[in-house]
Formats: structure tokens, C-alpha cells, sequence
């Protein structure tokens, strides 16, 4: 540890060293490349400091800059909040995890974790800003933290963190990550079981065919480890190899690692002495730098129980003092680190006294260091003061604080009450009655009293009220039990409901305004502060219901002295008894007079009978009830619903309401009637009638026909049709009421059919109109009810809403009126037959679609023609049945299946045809290539249909099948024709003839003259140039091509044509191989061996032997392809090759086979010499080759590549992906340059031959594996090289957005969109990339794109864009470089056929005439001389000489 002492007062430099308070030297310029060698040259200095350290024995903290993606660390949860977990680090670092990163489960992050769990982290990412890294993100998943570990590799004793998948009987089943399954008991856990989801740290007890698993980690590993398999959380032994002050070196599995004195806990160490330890941190790099720990809470993975509580005050001592960091301090019998900006206040420097060892004093604590076992203190002057606050948690609601206006916003602002705590006030919070925007006397800097509404302690978060009439209150509810009848409360309204308002108080408390209140002229709105009376408590359930009428109402302070002591009753003063009885007076007289005109109701339940007809006075009209009244004690009430009648109405949204609102006597029939108490507490009863004014019920009728009128909800059958009044409109629907306190919603689509009234809903329905509905669904038990304002009988076209899109038959999900659901045919989409019609659609959207059936599942079309009665072209039409095609005729479709027999074809929803894989094409096609040649949703054009039998429909793409085309009625003995061979057969050849749908065949005895050319000399696909027909019966024609049975002038004719017929190369080739005698080779990388026969021409011994002709190069079936910067090249298949020896033996004499067994024996021996040579490691020829040389190169990305080529070579893709997986599990997390080397050739490998699912599945992964820059960049130059420019563009796209700060991804983006000619969109992408680039990046990346537009676009601008630049950087000589470079080039040959010179001068001239210094001078003029001396004379050559020369004389 650090134990210097100081003999004077020594200040320091807060967060420095003492070298750095020197004089700073003066700063020079730097260019690019300076910043760059300086980067790279800081990079190894600090690498080699590691290894000195290591080395010499001396022990570092680790610090924010040595952390990187990819790093493991242990961690202690601090907070947690429903969106991520905060981590407290090694050293005090900090690292947040967002909640898909934390765990898999639905459950919430505060039921999954608690403050002061241990977990185990990698880093997923480092923000930086300014060069300072702030921010760590990181990850918790399995899959990422055992990273580089397979099922093989596991060990026993391991601590490594598991998923929960699933629970059995006795046991939870686990997921590492990385294709192994664990089980772990249930009794392993002490408490509460893991749920599925969540994240668990284990011990490997046993490894089989699953692991076998424990919540203790009890035993050290000490065999050694790889560096892959080195885990953070690790429990190790380790052997002290060095001993220091700042801590120990130790030795453990095989590796080297530092002990921090911090982590190091009491104790004395030895050398050579054994010890366990626990690996604190993993960071990778060259070398692997690892921290462990020795504290004894880290080592039983537990957190570190601290007693006090945060905002206690302390007597410390010091026990160590870090410069740059803080000291360690001893307080009572805790630990705690006050960090060095909390040594003094801002303004003053640290003196050297208070931080020498046992120098005390007292702190307060902040903050709980679960993993360090430490308090988090300060000793700031400012922060011992009393009443400080240094945490939430140190606040209760409705307490009265005062802050400072830190921030402002639209929602409100936000409010700092010390440096440790601030809280957020809503727009609603800020006055008594809301306003739309925060006032201006809340300005940055201001002071504000407030009061504490709620205190989230585990979110660290305050909401707070500056409402005057809260503030100043002197009572504060924070709990309903608090509450008192009587008593008067201040509180806000929080929200409005049908059946009342909520008024909230402080800490959760709140209460109900009933709706009659609401209905009150006074009643408060939305966000407004009120004082209420509490008129009731309900203790159990925990509820209080609150009153506007604040006459009872006595407060806080009065009601405890009431409890206390009786308080007698006084009178009223005179004046005010007399002034509340005239009141009374003057309404009672006023009541009196309005009874006049109305008739007195003496018998309600005699005289309002349903049917009975009444006369009442209009009070007024509140919400969609007309309101009335007739003495004594009668309130009626009539809703918008009953003033019209269903036939009346057509739905053009009358408002009946607006009629009334002048009129003062209504009269009514009585549909119902309630008796209720009075509020006055005497007794009276009040008799409340519902009314209706219906003009088919104004006449006397039965009274069941007012019962019938009456809207319940068992009478709200599917079907029913009402009259409902609009109650509230929204964006995404309307709310309507079909009788008091029935409400309905009706969607969107169920509001009209016109598809520009759903687009401004707002408009077209306003509050109080009426309109005939019918109910599409109604739950009395839950009160819900759907309802619909359209007639689906009469309706055939409608608006619907886009839910799903499919590639395939149903192409599209809509949402239709009515809760109905529909699918649209891909051949129903448009009238045109479009291109990918399904990636014209977007979910959401709404449109206009016609329904073609009456079934359960409804089809529907949005072709205009269906839609609106367009007119079809004839091309646009399709056909409904088989009937309506004729064989011959061309049709258009859409794929909707591609399997490997061929594929189907949608002509119309109603019609289906197939395309067999032999009529795919012209030339053979692959099985596996047929989904990929034509994935559902494509569109073919030019289809001919070829067969029409029982409904149904076979067609074509090959061009033969077309009319024109040769048919067997055409052919007749002689004709000569041409074809491709299509099959080969021992017994002979079948050949598809040209330009038709005939198979013909060459018997073998019809093939050649001689013996030497046999069928095995044609392969598939080969070209028949010239045949003669021998006979047609029926469909079945036969061929020859011999020689002999054509004339001289059929060879002739044939010989002068484009193409040199094969047959006469066959006999050029016979004859010379006659006259020579000798054996010849075919040309090399054809795609079928040699073949060689024997014949023996004379009887007895003499014998010549004659070597067949062999057929020109042919591609064989392997693709030639390139991964990354390693090219392959396709080649024949030696499954062929060995089929055609085999047969060519059977065909050998006894001395042939004699000889051929001697040639195969020298060819076993030639392959041992090889072996033995050890020429299989340079040149690997077969799987084994490739295995035994992975045994000593498996860490060379090369011979994978190489590897995954050879099987694509025998056109076997599934075996290469197999070669791929073992290359990215085997290369090792250390080689992070061979590792991405073999994720490029895999993505390369996907994004060529496998599909887009796949492609991008593995584009993720390598992502999650290695540096995403690259990865992405690296997507981006796969789809350009395989021509797939809008891929391309997209990855790029995907590359900025990621990457907003990287010029290589800009650079790279505008020079592919240069190169692919889309100029115009690189000029809009370059100012995007400087609004997100530094702007010390910016030169670079304009000079970039300057030298693209002199290359690929216009030369004039880029000569536009250097001089913009340069005026900018005039004396940068690296910009005037890059600029002469680029404008010689675009005026000098090969760019133009002459040099022009007067383009370029004037730019030398212009340069040399700037006030430089001599060295940039010097580069001007040789540049200049450079460019006369290729292009110049003499003259100007001594012109640029004599400029210079005065130069030199007038400095």
C-alpha cells in the first residue's frame, strides 16, 4: 500500500499527477497521419507497459481506457428501474444493462433482481465523447458471457451464469449458451425457485450428455486453461509469484494475473504461497490482461453486508492515499473510498496533510459499494453541512423543499435540489390550473419552493408540485388512513372517469369525487387543484370518497383539537342569519313562480305510469340527457336517443339536441320512473323518470311498447338495431351511447365506407349527432359493446385495414367492418401484373377492397376493376377456370410454391397451374436452385400453357414449347437437326432437339464409326451441332450422328457455319491421333477425365494401340465464387470420372486390365512418395488431406477457407456450412483477426449460395462476435461484389446509422455509390455524413468525395468542392496533394486524347503566389516542375525554375 508522508503543506492538482502541473509545452500542428502514428504508437506504449508490469512485478489499477467490447467483469446490481440495471464495477466503474439484456423472462427486472447481486458482465459497447469514454453497456446473457466455450471444453468446477428454459418435477432444466443443456436441483435453492427466463450463476459438477449442476462454488480449478475459456467469476488457485506495495502477481491455470491491494483483504502474503483467489475481470487484448480478488464476500459469492445508511455521518481515518483516484478511509469497524473530487469543494485543491495515513475527520455517506465491501464518502465542506441532501431516500411526500430550475422542457421541468438529488415537476404540476406550455418565470437558474408528491427510491427519482394552493397548504394526506369525515383536504384532480373524478394527494393517496359532483358549474378540470371534504372513510378497503361542499368542512388542526377537547357551538351573527334567510326566501318565491305554468305532480307513483304523458320545464342540457323538472320532486331526463326514430333517421348525423336548447316546456312519455332519497336528509323522496320523445311513441300505445323502447343489456343481441349518439370522437374510433350508461365503441372501419371520411374522422362525427347503429357484439358481464353504422347486406365494397403480409398464395390479412377478417389472393392485388406486389403494401394502411364471396372466410380484391367496375385490358384479365385457356396461349402468374418437382403458378384466386422442373428452362436445372431461381411472390411473364386435362394446366418457359416450335409431325426421315444432350444412357443418347419440345434419340451403335467415341464421350447438356433423322414413328424419333451416314456436302455446309460441328473435331481428332500412334491428354480443368482405349487391330502379338478423342471443355457443376480476398475456381466432379473407369474396365482385355493395374499401382506409389514429401500440406487434394492438415493449422483461417472451397468444388453446400460452424467454434476468442477472416467467408458463403433468412442469421451472429464495423462493412462489399447493389445500399445504410462517427463507413458508402453511378445520391449523402462526423474528420471525407466526382461524376464539381474545402485549410500541403493529383488526372491522358495545360497552370500559378512557408513552397514548385517535365517544353519547364528562384531571393 501507499504510505508516503508529507512534511509541508503540498497542494495537488485535483485529478492529476504532479507531472502534470508543469508548464504545458507549446502545441503544435498535427496533421491526420501525426494523430494517427501517435494513436498507434500510444497503443503499443500501453501494451508494453502491461507486459513490463507484469514483468517487473508492479500492479495497476485498471481503468476506464483499458476496458473494451468484449470484456468481462464482475458486478453488484446498484439500481434498479423497469427499463435496465445500473452495475457497480471493479475499481467503481459503472455499466448499464438495458432489459433484454438482463433476462429473458416477462417478469419485471425489480422481481428479478435486488440491489447488491452478484452477476458476471461482458461489455457489449464504450461510448465515448470528446476521447473520454462515459458510457459502459453491457450484457448479462449466456450466450455472450460463455463465449468461446463449447460442451468439450467444459470443466468441472466452473461458475459460469445459466437461463432458465424450463422446470420438471425435481429439477430446472439450464441453457449456457453454447449447445449444452444443464440441470440443476430444486433444493439448491434456499428461497424462492429461479423462474423460466431468468439468469442464474452455477457450478459444473459433472459434464455428460448434459451438465450436471450446483449453486455452491466450493472447490478452485487448478488444471491450466485456455485463454478462451478464462471467465470472469472463475474460482482459481493461484501461487503468489511477487509481492508489492500495490498489491500481488500471481500465477494460476496456466496464465499470469494481478492481485489489487484493495482486493487483496487483510492478511500477511509470501512468496510461492498457494492461495484461492476468484478472477475479477478479463480483458482481451495482446496479452490477456486478468484481475482477481481475495475478499472474502467475493470469494463465497456474496454481497458485502454494510450497516450504514446513506446520508450518515461518520469519523474517518485514512488508510491509503491514490493520486488521481482518492483514499481509502476506516470508519467505526467499515471500510469506505472517498474519490478524489470529493476530497474538498471544487474551488480549492487537495492539501497534502489531510490525506496522509491516520489523518481523520468526518464524512457522510453517498452511496453502497456491494462489491468492494466499501462506503462511498465525501468530505466535501458543503456536504457535512446539516440537512444536506445526498439521496432520495432522505425525503417523505409532501415534504417542502426548495431548488433551483435546472432544466426545462415541453412536459415540464426539472429541479435540482442539491448536487445529488433532483426532481421532475409535469406541465400539470406547475400551477393551480394547467397550462399548454411551462411560464416563463421558470427559468434555468431560478429558485422554486416545492413539495414532494411521490419518492421512487428504487428508481433514485422525486416528482414534485409547485401548485401554490399545495405548496402553501398547511396539511398534507400522504395516506388514506389519515383521513377524517369532515376533514378538508388540498389535492389535484389526476383523472376523469364515467363515474367520477380521482383526486390524488402525496405518496399515493387519493380519493373519488362522485359524478353528480362533476356535474356541478364548479366542478374542477383536469390537472386543477381543489380542496375537497371528506365525506367517507372506508379503512378496509382503504378508500376515502371526497365532497365539493366544504360547508361541514373543518381542517387538520381543528379537528385534532376537537378530539381533544369539545369545542362549544357558537350562533351566527345577526347579520348573517338574516342574509341567509332572505336567500331562502327569494328561491323559494322564485320556484313558486315557475310552478305556475307547470302542473303539480301530487301521486308520482299513480300519475307516472310508462306511456303517461308529462309537461315539464327545461333545466338545461348536460352531455347527451335533456334535463327537466315539474314540482314537486320530479327530475326527469331525455336522452339523444329518444328524440328521433330508427326509420326516420339516414345516417347523415342529426343533432336533436341543438332544437331543445331554446325550448322551455317539454312534452314526453314516461318510459320509466325511480324513486331515490332526497340529499337534504328529511326524508323526502325524489322521483327520477326517464322520457322519451320519439314521434312514433308521442301517440297513446301499449305499455309493452315502452318497455321495448327501454335499452338494456339483455337486450343487446348480435344484430339489434338502435339509434347511438356520438359521446366522444378518437383518431382510431368513436365512442356512442345507446341509453344513459350504455356505451358503445364503433371502430374505425365499422364508420364508413367512404375511405376519405375515415382519414379525418374528426370532421365528418361530432359530439351530440345521432345515427342508426346495429350491435356487433355485447358483454353484459365485462359492460363492453361493439357497434357498427353500416349495412353489410347491401354492401359490397368496403375500406379495410392491412394487418399481415405473406409471400406466398394469401398475400395479405385485412382487417374488415364488422370484426371481420379477410384475405386478399396475390393475383388480386392489382390490375397490372407488378413486380413483388407485397412490397407495395404496408401494414396499416387502409384500402378500399371489394368482397368476392359470402363465406365464412371472406376473400376480398383491391383491384380497381373489382373495386370501382374499371375496365380490364385484355392482359389484366384472369382467368377463373381452366376453360377459358387454350393450348399455346402466353399468361402471366405469380409463384406461389417452388418445391423440387417444380413449380405452381397462380393465374387467379380460382386458378392454379404447374410448371414441371423439366420445363423450367431450356438448359437442366438443379433441384435445389428451384426455390432460389423463383421464390414465392415472383412474378412470370410469357408463360405458355402447354396442357389443359380434367382443370388442369401444365406450362412452359422453355422457348421450344412456343408456337413455331418443331413438332414430330414436322420431322421426316432425313432431315438434319440439332439439340442437347439430356440424358446418357448405356444403351444410347436422348437429345432435346433445338427450338422445340422433342426428345429424340442416337442409339450407341449410331454414335461413331469406330469403337473410340462411345456415349461416354457426350456429357449432360453437351451440343449435338449436326443429326440426321433415321426414323419418326409417332412421338418417337430416332437419330444418328455417324459420319458416314451424312454426305460431303451436308458436312460442308456444315463446316462453313458459325459454329465447327463436333463431329467433324471427332474426326480431325481420329485421324491424328491414327497417324501419330500415340497417347494424348485433354486439356486441363475439363469437366470429364480422359478416357482410354485398347483395341487390338491385328490377330497375334503384334498390337497398336489407338487412344480415343475426348469432348471439348465442359463446366462442371460447381459454381466458381470468391471469399473475400481468396478466389476459387470451379472444377469437374471425380464422382464422374471414377463411373466412367469403372465401365471402361468392364471393356478391357486381360492384358489391358494387366497394365492398368501396373499404372495403378505406380500412381499408389507416386501418392505415398507425396505423403511422405509432405506435398499434402501445400496442396490438399481430399477430405483427409484437409483434416490432417487442420490437426497442426486449426488456427489458420486460410486452410478453412480453403477447406469450405474444396466442398463447394464438389458442389456439396451443406458440408462446407459444416466446415463453417467448426471454423467459427474453433478459432479461438484471442485471434480476433483469423476469427473474422473465417465469418467473412462464411457470410460470404451464405450471402452467395444460401437464402436471405439464413444469410442474415449469420450476419448477426459474426456481429455479436467480433468488431460490428467490420462485420458491417465487410456485408456491404459481399453484396457488391455479388451485383446486388440494393443490398448493398441497405447494409451501408445500416453501417452510418450504427456507425455515425466513423469516416471509413461514409468513405466507403460514397465511393460505392460513385463506382455504381448513383452520383446523385452520394451528393445527398455527403452532407449527412458531415452532420454526424466530427468536424476534424471533415476534410478527409470531402477531399474523398472531390476525388470520386473528378472520377466517376462531374469534374467541375469536384473542382468546386477542393476549392470550398481549401479555402477552409489553405495551408494543409495533404489537400493541395490530393487536389493536383485528381485535376492533372482529368485533363491528361488517358482521360483526354490531349493534355490541357491551361486547365492546370492556373491552379500552379495560384499556389505559388500564396504567402507559404519555404518547405510548403518547396512541394509547390516541385509538384509544378514535376507536371512541365512530363507534359511541358522547355520553355515553361524554365518558367516554374525562374518562379522559384525569385521565390528563394525575396525571402
Amino acid at each position: 500500500m501507499v504510505r508516503q508522508t508529507f512534511e509541508e503543506e503540498e497542494a495537488f492538482q485535483r485529478g492529476h499527477d504532479e507531472e502534470v502541473a508543469r508548464p504545458p509545452k507549446p502545441k503544435r500542428p498535427k496533421t491526420q497521419k501525426g494523430k494517427i502514428e501517435k494513436e498507434k504508437e500510444k497503443e503499443k506504449l500501453e501494451n508494453s507497459e502491461i507486459l513490463e508490469d507484469m514483468h517487473i512485478g508492479r500492479v495497476r489499477r485498471l481503468v476506464t481506457p483499458e476496458i473494451h467490447d468484449g470484456s468481462l467483469l464482475i458486478g453488484t446490481v446498484r439500481d434498479v428501474t423497469e427499463e435496465e440495471l445500473t452495475l457497480t464495477l471493479a475499481y467503481h466503474m459503472v455499466a448499464f444493462v438495458q432489459r433484454r439484456e438482463a433476462s429473458e423472462s416477462q417478469k419485471s427486472l425489480l422481481e428479478l433482481y435486488e440491489p447488491g447481486q452478484m452477476v458476471v458482465a461482458v461489455v457489449l459497447a464504450v461510448s465515448e465523447f470528446g476521447g473520454r469514454r462515459l458510457r459502459l453497456d453491457a450484457s448479462l446473457r449466456p450466450r455472450l458471457v460463455n463465449a468461446g466455450l463449447t460442451a468439450q471444453k467444459l470443466q468441472k468446477n466452473m461458475w459460469l451464469p445459466a437461463t432458465v428454459v424450463g422446470e420438471e418435477e425435481h429439477v430446472l432444466s439450464l441453457d449456457f449458451g453454447i449447445d449444452v443443456a444443464g440441470l440443476v436441483k430444486k433444493t439448491e435453492f434456499r428461497g424462492k425457485v429461479a423462474s423460466a427466463g431468468s439468469i442464474v450463476m452455477v457450478a459444473v459438477q459433472a459434464v455428460n450428455a448434459s451438465v450436471k449442476c450446483s449453486l455452491a462454488s466450493s472447490e478452485p480449478i487448478s488444471e491450466p486453461l485456455e485463454p478462451a475459456l478464462l471467465k470472469a467469476g472463475l474460482l482459481v488457485a493461484a501461487r503468489v509469484k511477487s509481492i508489492s506495495d500495490e498489491g500481488l502477481v500471481v500465477n494460476f491455470c496456466g496464465a499470469g494475473g494481478i492481485i489489487h491491494s484493495h482486493y487483496a483483504g487483510p492478511g500477511e502474503w509470501k512468496k510461492n504461497q498457494r492461495l484461492a483467489a476468484r478472477v475479477l475481470a478479463v480483458i482481451p487484448g495482446s496479452p490477456t490482461l486478468v484481475h482477481l480478488a481475495l475478499l472474502p464476500h467475493i470469494l463465497d459469492w456474496v454481497p458485502a453486508k454494510l450497516q450504514h445508511e446513506v446520508g450518515d455521518l461518520l469519523e474517518g481515518e485514512v488508510l491509503d492515499f491514490q493520486r488521481k483516484y482518492g483514499c481509502r478511509v476506516r470508519c467505526e469497524e467499515a471500510l469506505g473510498f472517498c474519490a478524489m473530487s470529493r476530497l474538498s469543494d471544487p474551488e480549492k485543491d487537495v492539501a497534502a496533510s489531510t490525506v496522509q495515513l491516520g489523518f481523520r475527520t468526518s464524512y457522510r455517506v453517498l452511496s453502497h459499494n456491494f462489491l468492494d465491501g466499501v462506503l462511498m464518502l465525501t468530505r466535501r465542506p458543503m456536504d457535512l453541512t446539516e440537512g444536506v441532501l445526498v439521496s432520495v431516500a432522505q425525503l417523505a411526500p409532501g415534504q417542502l423543499v426548495t431548488g433551483t430550475v435546472s432544466r426545462t422542457a415541453d412536459h415540464g421541468i426539472q429541479v435540482k435540489l442539491s448536487d445529488y438529488v433532483s426532481g421532475h415537476v409535469h406541465l400539470r404540476q406547475l400551477t393551480d390550473v394547467p397550462l399548454a406550455s411551462v411560464p416563463k418565470r421558470f427559468q434555468v437558474g431560478s429558485k422554486v419552493k416545492c413539495r414532494v408528491l411521490h419518492v421512487h427510491k428504487a428508481k433514485r427519482q422525486l416528482t414534485l408540485t409547485t401548485k401554490k394552493s399545495l405548496v402553501q397548504s398547511d396539511f398534507q394526506l400522504t395516506a388514506n388512513s389519515s383521513a377524517k369525515v369532515n376533514m378538508l383536504v388540498t389535492g389535484y384532480v389526476s383523472s376523469i372517469k364515467d363515474f367520477g373524478a380521482i383526486v390524488s394527494f402525496y405518496g399515493g393517496a387519493r380519493g373519488l369525487l362522485r359524478r353528480k359532483e362533476m356535474e356541478a358549474e364548479e366542478a374542477p378540470a383536469l390537472g386543477m387543484a381543489v380542496v375537497c371534504r371528506v365525506v367517507h372513510v372506508d379503512r378496509k378497503l382503504d378508500r376515502i370518497t371526497l365532497s365539493l361542499d366544504l360547508e361541514k368542512g373543518k381542517s387538520a388542526a381543528e379537528l385534532a383539537a376537537s378530539a381533544q377537547e369539545p369545542v362549544p357551538k357558537v350562533a351566527k351573527a345577526p347579520a348573517e342569519s338574516g342574509q341567509a334567510s332572505e336567500t331562502v326566501c327569494r328561491t323559494v318565491a322564485r320556484k313558486e313562480r315557475r310552478a305556475k305554468t307547470i302542473r303539480r305532480i301530487k301521486r308520482p307513483e299513480e300519475q307516472l305510469q310508462p306511456g303517461s304523458l308529462v309537461t315539464l320545464r327545461v333545466r338545461s342540457i348536460a352531455g347527451l340527457q335533456l334535463l327537466c323538472s315539474a314540482p314537486v320532486h320530479v327530475r326527469g331526463h331525455v336522452h339523444a336517443t329518444q328524440l328521433v326514430d330508427i326509420g326516420d333517421m339516414a345516417n347523415h348525423g342529426a343533432m336533436p339536441l341543438q332544437r331543445l336548447r331554446s325550448a322551455r316546456i317539454l312534452e314526453a312519455r314516461v318510459l320509466r320512473t325511480k324513486q331515490r332519497d332526497s340529499e337534504t336528509g328529511k326524508g323526502d323522496k325524489i322521483c327520477h323518470v326517464e322520457l322519451t320523445c320519439r314521434p312514433s311513441l308521442m301517440d297513446p300505445k301499449d305499455a309493452s311498447e315502452y318497455e321495448k323502447a327501454l335499452v338494456r343489456w339483455p337486450l343487446l343481441l348480435p344484430g339489434t338495431r338502435l339509434v347511438a349518439a356520438v359521446v366522444s370522437v378518437q383518431k382510431s374510433c368513436i365512442w356512442m351511447e345507446v341509453a344513459p350508461g350504455i356505451r358503445g365503441r364503433v371502430a374505425l372501419l365499422d364508420l364508413s365506407p367512404d375511405l376519405s371520411v375515415l382519414r379525418a374522422v374528426a370532421e365528418h362525427f361530432k359530439v351530440g349527432q345521432v345515427f342508426q347503429a346495429h350491435v356487433l357484439r355485447a358483454v353484459s358481464s365485462r359492460k363492453e359493446l361493439d357497434l357498427s353504422l353500416l349495412d353489410f347486406e347491401a354492401q359490397k365494397t368496403c375500406v379495410g385495414k392491412l394487418r399481415k403480409v405473406h409471400e406466398g398464395e394469401a398475400a395479405a390479412v385485412f382487417e374488415l367492418p364488422g370484426r371481420r377478417w379477410g384475405s386478399v389472393h396475390i393475383t388480386e392485388l392489382f390490375d397490372v401484373w407488378a413486380k413483388r406486389p407485397t412490397q407495395r403494401l404496408h401494414v396499416g394502411s387502409l384500402h378500399e377492397v371489394a368482397i368476392l364471396n359470402d363465406k365464412e372466410k371472406l376473400e376480398v380484391s383491391l383491384r380497381q376493376s373489382q373495386v370501382h367496375g374499371h375496365k380490364e385490358v385484355q392482359e389484366e384479365k384472369r382467368p377463373k377456370s381452366a376453360e377459358e385457356l387454350k393450348v399455346g396461349q402466353k399468361v402471366s402468374g405469380y409463384v406461389v410454391s417452388a418445391v423440387p418437382q417444380g413449380v405452381f403458378v397462380a393465374l387467379s384466386r380460382s386458378l392454379t397451374a404447374r410448371i414441371k422442373l423439366k420445363a423450367l428452362s431450356d438448359m437442366p436445372v438443379m433441384k435445389e436452385a428451384v426455390a432460389k431461381m423463383h421464390p414465392p411472390g415472383s412474378l412470370l411473364r410469357d408463360i405458355i400453357v402447354v396442357q389443359i386435362s380434367e382443370g388442369r394446366v401444365e406450362l412452359s418457359l422453355r422457348t421450344g414449347d412456343g408456337p413455331g416450335g418443331l413438332t414430330c409431325e414436322q420431322l421426316s426421315v432425313g432431315d438434319v437437326v440439332s439439340g442437347k444432350v439430356k440424358a446418357v444412357e448405356p444403351y444410347g443418347l436422348f437429345v432435346r432437339l433445338d427450338n422445340s419440345n422433342v426428345d429424340a434419340f442416337i442409339h450407341k451403335s449410331e454414335i461413331a464409326d469406330s469403337a473410340s467415341i462411345t456415349v461416354n464421350s457426350y456429357a449432360v447438356g453437351a451440343k449435338i451441332h449436326q443429326a440426321k433423322v433415321l426414323k419418326v414413328d409417332g412421338s418417337r424419333v430416332g437419330l444418328t450422328i455417324k459420319p458416314s451416314n451424312f454426305s460431303g456436302e451436308e458436312l460442308e455446309e456444315d463446316a462453313d457455319s458459325d459454329e465447327m460441328p463436333e463431329m467433324q473435331e471427332l474426326l480431325a481428332e481420329l485421324q491424328k491421333t491414327r497417324k501419330k500412334g500415340k497417347k494424348r491428354k485433354a486439356e486441363a480443368g475439363t469437366a470429364a477425365k480422359e478416357a482410354k482405349t485398347k483395341e487390338r487391330e491385328q490377330e497375334g502379338d503384334a498390337e497398336v494401340s489407338e487412344e480415343e478423342p475426348w469432348q471439348p471443355v465442359q463446366k462442371s457443376a460447381g459454381a466458381s465464387f470468391e471469399f473475400a480476398e481468396f478466389k476459387v475456381d470451379s472444377a469437374s466432379s471425380s464422382d464422374a470420372a471414377d463411373e466412367e473407369d469403372d465401365e471402361q474396365t468392364l471393356q478391357l482385355s486381360k492384358r489391358q486390365k494387366k497394365a492398368k493395374r501396373k499404372e495403378e499401382d505406380k500412381e499408389l506409389q507416386k501418392q505415398e512418395a507425396e505423403n511422405a514429401d509432405g506435398r499434402w500440406a501445400d496442396d490438399p487434394q481430399s477430405v483427409e488431406d484437409f483434416e490432417r492438415l487442420l490437426l497442426t493449422q486449426g488456427d489458420t483461417s486460410i486452410v478453412w477457407i480453403r477447406y469450405m472451397a474444396f466442398h463447394l468444388k464438389m458442389s456439396d453446400l451443406e458440408k462446407a456450412r459444416q466446415v463453417a460452424e467448426r471454423a467459427v467454434k474453433h478459432v479461438g476468442f484471442a485471434d480476433s483477426k483469423e476469427r473474422f477472416n473465417v465469418w467473412v467467408a462464411y457470410m460470404n458463403l451464405e450471402c452467395t449460395f444460401g437464402s436471405d433468412e439464413t444469410s442474415d442469421a449469420i450476419f448477426r451472429r459474426a456481429a455479436s462476435h467480433n468488431e460490428a464495423k467490420q462485420v458491417y462493412m465487410q456485408l456491404a462489399r459481399i453484396h457488391e461484389r455479388n451485383k446486388k447493389p440494393s443490398l448493398a445500399v441497405k447494409a451501408y445504410e445500416a453501417c452510418t446509422r450504427k456507425f455515425p462517427q466513423s469516416k471509413k463507413v461514409w468513405m466507403s458508402f460514397l465511393g460505392f455509390l460513385y463506382q455504381t453511378g448513383d452520383a446523385e445520391g452520394a451528393r445527398k449523402v455527403l452532407p449527412k455524413s458531415l452532420a454526424a462526423l466530427p468536424r476534424q474528420k471533415h476534410p478527409v471525407v470531402v477531399s474523398k468525395a472531390a476525388i470520386l466526382e473528378y472520377q466517376h461524376g462531374s469534374p467541375d464539381r469536384g473542382r468546386s468542392i477542393f476549392e470550398g474545402l481549401l479555402d477552409s485549410y489553405p495551408k494543409r500541403t495533404d489537400l493541395w496533394s490530393v487536389y493536383f493529383d485528381a485535376h492533372i488526372k482529368a485533363h491528361t491522358p488517358p482521360k483526354v486524347p490531349d493534355p490541357d495545360c491551361k486547365q492546370i497552370r492556373p491552379l500552379f500559378l495560384r499556389c505559388c503566389a500564396m504567402p507559404l512557408k519555404a518547405t510548403k513552397m518547396r512541394f509547390f514548385f516541385k509538384r509544378w516542375l514535376d507536371f512541365e517535365m512530363k507534359w511541358g517544353d522547355a520553355q515553361s519547364q524554365e518558367q516554374v525554375r525562374a518562379k522559384a528562384r525569385d521565390f528563394v531571393e525575396s525571402l
